[in-house]
């Protein structure tokens, strides 16, 4: 496919998800309430916050080393694994080893498993989907990669 197809296509795709997320965060926050949503909002960006320290620019690397050559299973396993080590450090220090006190304190009076569940529901979403969609597009898989994500 040529990259003015791809980049149509993309164009499109992206703008009905974009009508599509504001739809449901309409919806959510009303459903939610302005105290409810506001909660889960700094839990979210805390953790999306939090990745960028994890991160340390790794996922750039991986994403242009995949899309220059094919890359082996090996290197792609490599980067899953370091992905899986940042995962389970995170619930290890906060289903474990962090303090209530320090829970409640950092996140504003959350309980634990609030705070675990807003980490899972953020590594989901900003580090494995969009995992996923870069490799597709690296890959130059946009008509699969934007359809799914739409």
């Amino acid at each position: 496919m040529s990259f003015l197809a791809r980049f149509g296509f993309s164009v499109v795709a992206n703008f009905f998800k974009s009508v599509i997320t504001f739809g449901t965060g309409l919806l959510v926050a009303r459903g939610l309430g302005p105290d409810d949503y506001g909660s889960m909002m700094f839990l979210l960006g805390t953790f999306t916050a939090l990745r960028g320290i994890f991160d340390m620019g790794s996922s750039t690397a991986f994403f242009t080393f995949l899309s220059q050559r094919d890359r082996s299973q090996r290197f792609v396993a490599y980067y899953f694994a370091w992905i899986g080590m940042q995962f389970t450090v995170t619930i290890l220090l906060l289903g474990l080893l962090f303090p209530s006190s320090w829970i409640e304190l950092i996140w504003k009076g959350e309980n634990r498993h609030l705070v675990i569940l807003a980490f899972l529901a953020a590594f989901l979403q900003s580090m494995l989907w969009s995992i996923v969609l870069q490799m597709g597009e690296s890959q130059r898989l946009t008509r699969l990669v934007q359809g799914v994500a739409a």
